[in-house]
């Protein structure tokens, strides 16, 4: 949740139609029974909510992630 550091800005903004600066609340729906690392794990439909009044979620999907960051790792695409 660290914006420059673990999340990159995305183009622009849908909510402000300028460039995006990421100004991360919180993530809805995590599993707060379980930890890893002392992080709750999220859930496949979490959304990071943004001060901006957006949503980041992520995308598990291999081959568009891979396309994206040629990391395969996973994408956060603003919505």
């Amino acid at each position: 949740m660290i914006p420059g550091e673990n999340i990159q800005p995305m183009g622009i903004c849908s909510v402000t139609n300028s460039a995006c600066k990421p100004e991360p609340i919180y993530w809805n729906k995590t599993n707060k029974g379980v930890k890893v690392n002392g992080y709750k794990l999220l859930f496949e439909d979490a959304n990071l909510l943004c001060k901006q009044g957006g949503k980041v979620r992520i995308s598990f999907e291999i081959p568009y992630a891979a396309s994206v960051t040629g990391l395969g790792a996973g994408y956060l695409d603003h919505i």
